[in-house]
């Protein structure tokens, strides 16, 4: 019997006993040193995988989400400041999520009135540092002040436009109020009442 007729009657075996569901023969395996070395690639590629795969935090994912943010001279154009007597209702005891055009900007909790009738708060930023602070309205200039305890202060006109909350700041820059809730900062006291 020649080797291809051993092969083909082999094959034609193996087929039969397949067919009628009896065992397989098992392949042999391959050399231990390449199964490792295939093993160790594999885990390689799944450590590597997470790193590889796109992630952004919650608050990203919303700015994505949010609507175009409007230009400076949009705002000026249309927008309506809000007055001292809303922005209490707005702000006091909650949590204000501040968004810039390219992202998440901070959050600041306001936790109410001091003795001297300003409103405490404390700014936590998109790093997770904090400041904390005071704020007050100066009703001349149309202002909203924060007296931060590193010694800054910032001053900023605080709008409605198109049903959405803005603070522009004196240097051109534009916040928007994305979000108001109940959600303690990492750092400082749980906004209160």
């Amino acid at each position: 019997m020649t080797a291809a007729n051993r092969s083909h009657r082999a094959a034609a075996s193996r087929s039969r006993r397949a067919a009628a569901g009896g065992p397989r023969r098992p392949r042999p395996a391959a050399p231990r040193g390449l199964r490792v070395a295939a093993a160790a690639a594999l885990l390689a590629l799944c450590a590597a995988l997470p790193a590889a795969l796109p992630t952004a935090p919650a608050a990203a994912q919303e700015a994505a989400a949010a609507p175009a943010f409007p230009t400076l001279e949009d705002l000026l154009d249309g927008a309506v400041p809000i007055p001292p007597e809303r922005w209490q209702a707005l702000s006091a005891g909650r949590t204000l999520w501040y968004f810039l055009p390219d992202g998440y900007w901070g959050r600041e909790a306001y936790m109410g009135r001091g003795p001297d009738g300003r409103g405490t708060v404390v700014f936590e930023h998109r790093d997770g540092d904090c400041l904390e602070g005071a704020w007050s309205h100066d009703a001349m200039t149309g202002l909203y002040c924060f007296d931060f305890d590193d010694g800054r202060t910032h001053c900023f006109q605080h709008v409605e436009w198109e049903g959405r909350l803005f603070a522009l700041s004196l240097g051109g820059d534009v916040q928007e109020v994305q979000r108001i809730d109940d959600a303690p900062l990492s750092c400082g006291p749980t906004p209160m009442s």
